[in-house]
Formats: C-alpha cells, sequence, structure tokens
C-alpha cells in the first residue's frame, strides 16, 4: 500500500493491553520503532520464548509507560497463518496499577 512503512514478516506470540487511564479513556503509546514509528498503539509486544503472555504484557507494559501493572483477566486471543507466518495475540485487561511520582 501506498503510505504504508514496508513491514518485515514476524511470527511469534504477541501481547497488548488494554489499560483504562483516566476513566473512560484508553491508555495509547506512540510508537517509537518500527513497523509504524509515528503511530499510536495499545501498549505491548513479543513474548520471549518461555514467557506467558501475562507475564509479556506486565513486562512490556513496564518498559514502554513505567508503569507497574497487574493483569486482572485474559480478554481474547487470535490466531492467524498467512502462507508460513504464524500469528498470535492476547488481548489482556489491566485494571491495577501504579503510577510512579
Amino acid at each position: 500500500m501506498k503510505g504504508m512503512p514496508k513491514m518485515k514478516k514476524y511470527s511469534g506470540r504477541t501481547a497488548t493491553a488494554i489499560i483504562e487511564f483516566p476513566p473512560q479513556m484508553i491508555l495509547l503509546i506512540k510508537r517509537d520503532t518500527v513497523p509504524f514509528k509515528g503511530y499510536w498503539a495499545l501498549p505491548g509486544g513479543r513474548a520471549e520464548p518461555s514467557e506467558a503472555v501475562e507475564q509479556t504484557i506486565v513486562r512490556e507494559v513496564k518498559e514502554e509507560t513505567g508503569l507497574d501493572v497487574a493483569v486482572v483477566r485474559k480478554i481474547g486471543e487470535y490466531h492467524e497463518l498467512v502462507g508460513d507466518i504464524a500469528a498470535h495475540d492476547s488481548r489482556i485487561r489491566v485494571d491495577d496499577f501504579e503510577l510512579e511520582a
């Protein structure tokens, strides 16, 4: 597509967090890496090989926002196989977190 960044093929498990902050709004991050550098996104990222998606989201949210979070529940999971690429994404609801001063 014209105007869209060229994307590398990735496979593996990812997790994204849905964090309500402040109430009635969703926390987003501005991506600083490709693909989609400069775009807004939910916090999250790729799971390490032996990591559960719940561990992934706690680690990724800390890396991307500085927030210490606790997972409340897993909302869903998405699996897709496109050619030789497998994508697995989990959506995680996070209600318990602390802001560091």
